[in-house]
């Protein structure tokens, strides 16, 4: 996956967003996609772009299996190995991995919340420091319950 900068180019970003410049030119005049024009040039926030990929529900994006960890907060091995077992939807192109940020959105939105969380949860089984951090905040009482009973 290429490295982009925090601030974007509109030549970067259409390579970002995989579309055409002039297309984004199009959408961020009409405040589509957040853009800057800054005298002759236009500027993008890396950040700004990824939320609205995300947040987009007229053209849901597509993202890499990378792209879903991180938009989860999973592993990319914890997620491809649910991906596998039927547990997360996402499809397999070739060698490559792709999931719709809408899928994954339904996915967490309908699933039995506490029954994937505990699945999850397991993923921090052996991580010493994260049942501390958890047992710090107060508001996650039900968070710790959850742990609990997951790594029991």
């Amino acid at each position: 996956m290429a490295k982009y900068h925090a601030v974007m180019t509109l030549a970067e970003t259409a390579k970002f967003l995989q579309l055409s410049p002039k297309y984004i030119q199009k959408k961020v005049e009409t405040g589509e996609i957040p853009g800057q024009h800054i005298g002759r040039a236009w500027r993008f926030s890396r950040t700004a772009l990824e939320h609205w990929r995300i947040s987009s529900a007229k053209n849901p994006p597509v993202m890499t299996l990378a792209e879903a960890a991180r938009f989860l907060r999973l592993p990319p091995k914890y997620v491809q190995e649910k991906v596998l077992s039927g547990e997360i939807p996402g499809q397999r192109i070739g060698r490559a991995w792709r999931f719709s940020s809408a899928a994954l959105g339904g996915w967490l939105r309908y699933k039995n919340s506490r029954r994937e969380l505990q699945k999850q949860i397991g993923v921090f089984k052996n991580d010493e420091t994260f049942l501390p951090m958890v047992k710090k905040s107060t508001k996650n009482v039900v968070a710790l319950v959850m742990i609990n009973d997951a790594t029991s």
